[in-house]
């Protein structure tokens, strides 16, 4: 029986004792139906955002009024946003380059000034790289680091946001165009966040 049926029947409930406390109920009936939706909302506040999905983020810089802002993806918000926007995004894409302006490696940052990421796996291709990815179940004990260095295709990751939920991601494309200036790469990726803490990516 859902709530509004219960106070239904409550209040049309024949007695002495229910007639002295309908005034009672139905003064806190409104309450009590707000708190059960703001229950309700809690614990269904995963409902709206995305859990998992396949992304692309890159390093343009995007003139926003007077600033520059650059787009991330955010785990926790399950979309791309920019370090301009509140809380800003849990990963950047960016290019390494010699003294020369060559370029010699990607990575990923973040801006959480905490050792957040945790190196698989690199796989021959993307088969291999996906079913490594599903198979990835439990995070275990691992050894964080503060940027996904030497980033490439095929490659299983695991990333802890600041709010301290895990992320397992894959690195499925990555293109790199060093006659743009300033040099262009883009990141496309496949992710999964466990949004209650859990150590565990199982069903």
């Amino acid at each position: 029986m859902n709530l509004s049926n219960f106070l239904s029947d409550v209040l049309d409930a024949p007695g002495e004792s229910v007639a002295i406390m309908k005034p009672v109920l139905l003064k806190i009936s409104p309450v009590v139906i707000f708190l059960v939706a703001l229950l309700y909302g809690a614990c269904n506040k995963d409902e709206g955002r995305s859990l998992s999905g396949t992304d692309t983020i890159n390093n343009i810089l995007v003139l926003s009024g007077d600033r520059y802002a650059v787009y991330g993806f955010s785990f926790e918000e399950g979309r791309v946003i920019s370090n301009l926007e509140p809380p800003g995004p849990d990963i950047n894409i960016f290019l390494q380059t010699d003294a020369g302006g060559n370029v010699t490696g990607k990575y990923l940052d973040s801006d959480n000034l905490v050792e957040s990421f945790s190196f698989d796996g690199q796989y021959l291709d993307a088969g291999e790289a996906g079913t490594a990815f599903a198979s990835l179940l439990d995070i275990g004990t691992r050894t964080w680091q503060q940027a996904a260095w030497d980033l490439e295709e095929n490659q299983v990751w695991l990333f802890k946001t600041i709010e301290g939920n895990y992320v397992k991601f894959r690195t499925i494309d990555i293109v790199v165009d060093e006659d743009r200036e300033p040099p262009f790469v883009e990141l496309t990726f496949e992710w999964r966040i466990q949004p209650d803490g859990s150590t565990s990516f199982s069903e």
